[in-house]
C-alpha cells in the first residue's frame, strides 16, 4: 500500500482454452494492476454518517503467462547406484514428466544433495546421468522435480561405489554343467549397493550364444564370488565381467 492509500495486487487468471483442465494443470495469464481505496459517506437509519472505504479493482493484461502441473510420480529407476566418477545413466519410470522450457518446466533429479539435468525422453520417462559423488557410506534419496525448485520425493535410494580393482580369479575353469564357485580377488569391493543388481556376466568366445548373468556373493572387501552357470552345449573360453549396479561391467576380461 503507498502513502496515498493505493494497494499493488496481482492476480493469475485462468486460462480460456479448450485443453485447459484445473487436474492436469495448464496456462494462465497474469495481470498486474491497482486496488485504489475511494472513501465514501455512509448514511445510517437514524441519520448518523461514517466514512467508509471502496475498493476499486484495476487490472491491466500482461503478455506474463504461469504454467501450473500435475505433480510427477515415479514407479521405476535402474540403476539404483553407480561409480563415485559418476556418468550413469539412470532410467527414471514414472508419469506426467513434462519439458516445457518457454514456461520454465525442465526436468532434473537431485542425488542427495547433488542437482543434474534430466533428458526428457517422454511423459514417461526420464534418463539422468549421475554426478559425480565421494559419499560411499549411505545410501542417498533420490529425487525429481519439474522446475528445479519443487522437489518429488520418489521413495528410491541412490548409492556410490569407488571403482574396483579386480586381480585375479580362481579356478578359471571348470565343467559346462556349471555350479563352480570363481572368487575373484581385488580391492575396494563393497555391498552397498542392491543386491539384485550385484551380477557376473559370462560371455562367450566361439559359440554363437547369448552371454548369461548370475547373481555374485560379496564376500569381503577383497573377495567376491560368482557361481559358474550351466547349460552350454559345448566347452568354450568364456569372457567373465562384474557388474554391481547392472550396467557398469568391468574391462578386465578374465
Amino acid at each position: 500500500m503507498t502513502e496515498g492509500g493505493t494497494f499493488y495486487e496481482s492476480i493469475v487468471k485462468p486460462s480460456r482454452l479448450s485443453s485447459d483442465s484445473s487436474s492436469l494443470g495448464g496456462p494462465a495469464y497474469l495481470e498486474a494492476g491497482l486496488d485504489e481505496v475511494l472513501n465514501h459517506t455512509v448514511t445510517a437509519a437514524d441519520g448518523s454518517t461514517s466514512v467508509q472505504p471502496w475498493i476499486l479493482h484495476n487490472y491491466e493484461p500482461s503478455s506474463v503467462e504461469f504454467y501450473s502441473y500435475k505433480e510427477p510420480t515415479v514407479q521405476k529407476m535402474h540403476p539404483s547406484s553407480g561409480l563415485t566418477k559418476g556418468g550413469t545413466f539412470v532410467e527414471v519410470i514414472g508419469s506426467w514428466f513434462r519439458y516445457m522450457p518457454e514456461y520454465g518446466i525442465v526436468p532434473h533429479c537431485r542425488f542427495g544433495d547433488k542437482i543434474v539435468r534430466a533428458h526428457y525422453d517422454s511423459s514417461v520417462r526420464l534418463v539422468c546421468q549421475s554426478p559425480p559423488n565421494s559419499n560411499t557410506t549411505a545410501r542417498l534419496p533420490f529425487e525429481i522435480s519439474l522446475n528445479g525448485v519443487d522437489w518429488t520425493s520418489t521413495g528410491f535410494e541412490y548409492s556410490f561405489y569407488e571403482e574396483p580393482v579386480m586381480t585375479g580369479i580362481a579356478p578359471d575353469m571348470g565343467s559346462v554343467a556349471g555350479g563352480d564357485e570363481i572368487y575373484i580377488k581385488g580391492e575396494r569391493f563393497t555391498n552397498n549397493t542392491d543386491p539384485a543388481e550385484f551380477m557376473c556376466r559370462f560371455s562367450p568366445v566361439s559359440l554363437p550364444i547369448p552371454p548369461r548373468t548370475i547373481r555374485a556373493r560379496y564376500v569381503n572387501s577383497t573377495t567376491i564370488m560368482c557361481p559358474s552357470p550351466g547349460g552350454w552345449g559345448e566347452a568354450d573360453r568364456m569372457v567373465l565381467q562384474v557388474t554391481w549396479n547392472g550396467v557398469d561391467y568391468d574391462e578386465n576380461h578374465f
